[in-house]
């Protein structure tokens, strides 16, 4: 009663509407009377002049109090560098309040939408200030507030993309664009609108000319070879999957709009797909397979079909303060009918055990096909300090990206992890992956570090593959090859599907020189992701070298046809347009490679891993004046010694430029 009257400021209200508005069912005698009570509380609590009424109407006095709506308002006329307290919009209109009927309850909505609307102008107001004077981080913070008040608002989208863009974070940028799609594509069935698709573009490709390339990826149009029926290479069709259970969960669709919360969603999606895994009688497609159609609009039917898999997941969640929601939908791929649902309100500080039981629930849903006794889950996060745990997914994802600047993003965000839980082993394991990352490929070379953080790790949790293969990572790179294989052996024997453990594996052999016992881990690797294009880049490089062009021409068809998929979910994938490149120069396709290597390098990249890798394509094209081109690119971004070595004596990629002029000038500062 006391926020009807006092919202909008000044109002007076006929005593009979007051009545059968708050009191609508009942008798027009008895409303009137519990209007009067509610006007003594009133008075009691704000004084005898409070309120100004007559024998028909009633008013509040403007000067009677002072309300958070007037602040509200105030600040969205005149916003300030601080934008809006928190205090000044903690959350909706009467946050809790249920009203007593159809025209009250009207009313509500009303004034919640209106208070809404008021702290996003008012956010919006204050981070143009902001960033006007080029307090980026600042304005980034309170557009993400504004994002949270209205995910589905596209200009909020927007106008973070630009900063991020102004902060130098491009990846970053794009990823929100991502997230934007994803919840719009789920939310309204509908795509983002033109100008931000048009500012997209322009953050990703320094020449538009290759959109037109990059859009047609997914249809009829593009013509690449494809993998030929009953390759090897190509994944088993549904009805050749095994007769046990086998589940895909596919990406959980971040429903608050803000690519910060996707990294959650992400790590809960992993988490329940290691729970699974750890199942007998359950195969289980890994994240890295399944994380590939994260926002795309392809039906769960085909994806089922492409991963070979009788049961797909799919779940959304979304977070409010310490509160979460996630929903779950476990279908039979074939007919895509449902066989369990359901709907988790829980605190953040409940999340461990939550996905346990999404995982166990699952295995209760399919309990017909599995071995008596096999359902048994064995959670290990690790930590049970949430904000360690968000803090490593967050650094798990970034790591994934493989851009010195989301390098840097996960190093640092593992060492905030082990901050909140010193006793985190995979945080440690973590940071030494990143740490001998940015030492190879960048110039921020710090091994002792890397193997000091790998061996926490291990001290930890004795037997813990990522941290084995961590420290062979290290101790690879710091040319203690017995000792890195030994690590990796290991790895490999307590977790076979450890991807990075066989990557690492066979690369740590590629760069001895070793190509015979590099190709198995490759192939290994490309077995158990085979939407990683990573390890198909790598493998291809290795076969060609080793002259088994069979093999390597069944690899290069299945690598092509990974390359389109994601291309088509994300036009922006600029690592996919580079592979693209590789593998159809791997087939001999040429001009075809070409088209490539001119999109890939449409984007500018400006990570020297993309940009020397764009280098080894031109260069196996021929085409030495944009390979030396970008590996001046490389080398001026900054890549480690050793690194620096590999490109000008080993790399069998850059051979051709040996003996030019330009190329040998790159390195002549070296003599």
């Amino acid at each position: 009663m006391l926020a009807y009257l006092a919202v909008p400021p000044g109002g007076r209200h006929g005593r009979e509407a007051l009545a059968a508005l708050f009191w609508p069912d009942r008798q027009s005698e008895q409303a009137r009377g519990s209007l009067r009570a509610a006007l003594s509380d009133i008075r009691r609590a704000l004084g005898k002049d409070a309120l100004e009424a007559d024998r028909d109407t009633v008013a509040l006095r403007p000067d009677a109090l002072v309300s958070d709506y007037a602040r509200l308002r105030a600040a969205a006329r005149q916003p300030t560098d601080a934008g809006l307290p928190n205090d000044l919009y903690p959350g909706p209109f009467l946050n809790g309040v249920e009203s007593g009927g159809d025209a009250l309850e009207d009313w509500l909505r009303d004034r919640r939408a209106e208070c809404t609307a008021l702290a996003i102008v008012a956010l919006e107001r204050a981070a143009d200030h902001l960033a006007a004077a080029g307090h980026h981080a600042q304005a980034l913070a309170l557009m993400r507030r504004c994002l949270g008040l209205e995910p589905l608002r596209e200009a909020s989208h927007r106008a973070i993309m630009r900063l991020l863009a102004a902060s130098g974070e491009r990846a970053l940028a794009l990823a929100q664009f991502r997230a934007c799609r994803e919840l719009l594509r789920h939310e309204l069935d509908t795509e983002p609108a033109p100008e931000t698709v048009a500012l997209a573009d322009d953050i990703a490709l320094d020449d538009s000319s290759s959109l037109a390339v990059l859009r047609a990826t997914g249809s009829a149009a593009f013509d690449p070879p494809l993998p030929p029926p009953g390759s090897a290479a190509v994944p088993r069709p549904i009805d050749e999957a095994p007769l046990r259970p086998a589940i895909a969960v596919l990406p959980f669709v971040n429903l608050s709009g803000d690519a910060e919360q996707g990294y959650l969603a992400d790590g809960i999606t992993e988490d329940i797909i290691t729970d699974l895994a750890g199942i007998d009688g359950l195969s289980v497609a890994a994240h890295t397979s399944s994380g590939m159609y994260r926002g795309g609009v392809i039906e769960p039917d085909r994806i089922a079909e492409e991963l070979g898999v009788s049961h797909v997941l799919e779940g959304s969640l979304r977070m409010a303060g310490p509160a979460v929601r996630i929903t779950a939908r476990l279908a039979d791929a074939r007919s895509m009918r449902q066989i369990w649902a359901e709907r988790y309100d829980r605190n953040l500080e409940g999340i461990f055990e939550l996905q346990s039981e999404i995982a166990a629930a699952i295995v209760q849903a399919l309990r017909l096909n599995l071995d008596p006794g096999a359902a048994t889950i064995q959670a290990a996060r690790g930590t049970r300090d949430v904000e360690a745990y968000r803090e490593y997914l967050r650094s798990r994802a970034l790591l994934r990206e493989m851009t010195r600047r989301s390098i840097e993003l996960a190093r640092d965000g593992f060492a905030r992890a082990i901050a909140l839980d010193p006793d985190y082993a995979a945080a440690h394991a973590g940071r030494a992956d990143s740490i001998s990352q940015l030492a190879y490929h960048h110039d921020a070379a710090d091994w002792d570090q890397a193997i000091e953080e790998s061996e926490t790790a291990l001290r930890l949790q004795p037997g813990l593959a990522e941290g084995l293969c961590a420290r062979g990572t290290a101790l690879g790179h710091c040319g203690r090859l017995d000792e890195a294989l030994a690590d990796f052996a290991t790895a490999v024997r307590l977790n076979p599907q450890l991807y990075e453990a066989q990557y690492h594996y066979g690369l740590t052999y590629l760069l001895a020189g070793r190509l015979e016992e590099a190709a198995p881990h490759l192939r290994r690797a490309f077995e158990i992701s085979d939407k990683e294009l990573q390890a198909g880049m790598m493998l291809i490089c290795c076969l060609l070298a080793l002259d088994r062009r069979q093999e390597c021409n069944a690899v290069c068809r299945h690598v092509i046809a990974v390359c389109r998929r994601r291309i088509s979910l994300n036009t922006y994938d600029e690592r996919a347009a580079y592979v693209m490149g590789m593998a159809l120069n791997g087939l001999g396709e040429t001009e075809r490679a070409r088209r490539w290597a001119q999109v890939a390098a449409a984007f500018e990249p400006e990570d020297p891993r993309a940009t020397y890798n764009i280098a080894c394509l031109f260069a196996l094209l021929g085409e030495a004046e944009p390979a030396i081109r970008h590996l001046a690119r490389t080398l001026a971004l900054g890549v480690s010694d050793k690194k620096r070595e590999w490109i000008r004596i080993y790399d069998p990629d850059l051979a051709v430029l040996h003996g030019d002029a330009r190329f040998e000038a790159l390195f002549a500062s070296e003599s």
